[in-house]
């Protein structure tokens, strides 16, 4: 499994810490993102603030279903994330979770923002030379 986020590098095989220290870097609500690919189409997903709380999404194979709470703590995030890197299924029993419709690019609300944000970190790349 890989952890993948706006600020910073990926990590191949993540451990509990790096995923809370993930989850505590989110910033803000204007793009800030963690998500965690387990395989194509198997992910967990979070976006939002700690002030404000965060939003989790998660994707198993053709269904995506989003944390009917949309304010939820880091800590209740980090169990969320750490639960699932893990493979357990506490999510689905302790959560209310809403089937979503999978988009055509099928990341979820988080795909448009992912993918604005790694387009900006690349283009930063290449404007202060570093690729």
């Amino acid at each position: 499994m890989r952890l993948i986020r706006s600020h910073g590098t990926e990590v191949e095989d993540p451990s509990d810490e790096q995923v809370g220290q993930a989850l505590e870097d989110i910033e803000d609500s204007r793009g800030s993102f963690v998500i965690l690919p387990r395989s194509e189409g198997e992910f967990m997903q979070t976006t939002g603030s700690q002030s404000e709380g965060l939003m989790v999404e998660y994707r198993d194979g053709q269904t995506l279903y989003r944390c009917t709470s949309e304010a939820l703590t880091l800590g209740e995030a980090r169990e969320l994330f750490n639960e699932y890197l893990r493979g357990g299924q506490r999510r689905r029993e302790e959560y209310q979770w809403k089937e979503e419709k999978v988009p055509s690019g099928g990341l979820g609300c988080f795909g448009t923002v992912a993918a604005a944000a790694m387009v900006s970190a690349l283009v930063a790349a290449v404007v202060l030379g570093m690729l």
